[in-house]
């Protein structure tokens, strides 16, 4: 096979442990150009190491990586940009403080006299956007976009790198159905162009849905690699897990375990323009689903309940009592806990250690 028509990228025998604990065992993986192939397994299975040694944060132990048929040493994040080698992470990577433009050009701007020329990085990123067939204002600030345009914008700062081999990560896991059918087809455009992209996903109706191939990681080591097209669902849940599907996939009515006890209710909350007199009830033990497209309310509602924002009307009762949230320490002192859709700005503090950021409530 030519090196023309070989995969992109060819993973051989690749082992990493971290101290005693194997966390990869000879894993074998490729890509072909301008293909999607998805990366299944369950927590821990080593899909995210795998990724990170393509990616340069880890090194491996053993193994061989080769792209486009030649053998690289991929020491580094570096050296895996200059590959061709680009990564679209879960949790975005971008300053919100900084212009579309700005960010896609991070650590790469234009220059001329030793100054970095904004216009000229807007100019480029407004031709990349072209390429992609995306409407976005290079110009505008990150903050201000909606979260499946920080996706795209993630997508043109690896595409201004030159990469040809795009890793996406959950890439839909913060979209809004009519924003992951944007993602989609902007994905078969980059096929056609000859991107491959390796699609990290649990959810299988994606999967079937862009994927041409997959392969299944468990407890370190290849289980299945196989075109769509020749496999189930359940098997490959039953490679994921290690075990038949049926017992697994069956529903199970859980409504006798549901109390009449009510613990939550709001009566006409309004708060804002994106909360209008919300009447809702939780029951003891019961969990209930908020649904609703991006811009419906729905982090406005739960914010309002936790008491980072104020009601101009409407009551909230916890146990049928009353109560006013005018804080999150009063919806603390409530037994209410908010666990935030931006887990990395708004629910954690990435530089203490996890003991400090679990008594952070406390004090």
């Amino acid at each position: 096979m030519s090196k023309e028509l070989g995969p992109v990228i060819e993973m051989r025998e690749i082992s990493k442990s971290f101290g005693s604990n194997p966390v990869l065992k000879a894993v074998d993986f490729s890509v072909e150009v301008g293909e999607v192939h998805a990366l299944a397994g369950e927590n821990g299975a080593g899909k995210s190491t795998l990724m990170k040694i393509l990616q340069g944060v880890y090194q491996k132990d053993s193994g061989s990586i080769y792209i486009s048929g030649s053998k690289v040493e991929i020491t580094d994040t570096f050296s895996a940009k200059k590959v061709g080698i680009g990564m679209v992470f879960q949790e975005f990577s971008l300053i919100p403080s900084l212009t579309v433009a700005q960010n896609i050009f991070l650590t790469n701007e234009p220059t001329k006299y030793g100054l970095i020329r904004d216009s000229k990085a807007k100019s480029l990123a407004t031709e990349l956007f072209k390429t992609m067939e995306v409407d976005l204002d290079p110009g505008r600030l990150v903050e201000s976009l909606p979260t499946a345009l920080w996706q795209l914008t993630e997508i043109a700062k690896a595409l201004a790198q030159d990469a040809k081999i795009l890793i996406m990560d959950e890439p839909t896991a913060s979209l809004a159905k009519h924003e992951t059918e944007g993602l989609f087809s902007l994905i078969q455009r980059l096929k056609k162009k000859g991107i491959s992209i390796i699609y990290i996903s649990h959810r299988m109706d994606e999967i079937y849905r862009i994927a041409d191939r997959i392969t299944v990681l468990r407890d370190g080591s290849r289980v299945l690699t196989s075109r769509l097209e020749d496999l189930t669902p359940e098997k490959i849940v039953e490679a994921i897990v290690g075990r038949e599907a049926s017992a697994h996939l069956l529903h199970h009515d859980r409504s006798e375990n549901i109390s009449e006890e009510i613990v939550l209710e709001l009566e006409n909350l309004t708060c804002g323009s994106k909360v209008q007199g919300v009447s809702l009830k939780l029951r003891r033990g019961e969990i209930l689903g908020l649904a609703g497209l991006m811009g419906s309310g729905r982090t406005e509602l739960l914010n309002t309940v936790f008491g980072v924002l104020r009601p101009t009307s409407g009551t909230i009762s916890i146990n049928g009592k009353r109560i006013r949230n005018n804080s999150p320490s009063d919806a603390i002192s409530n037994r209410i806990a908010l666990i935030p859709e931006d887990r990395r700005s708004q629910g954690l503090v990435l530089d203490h250690a996890v003991t400090e950021n679990l008594t952070l409530p406390l004090i």
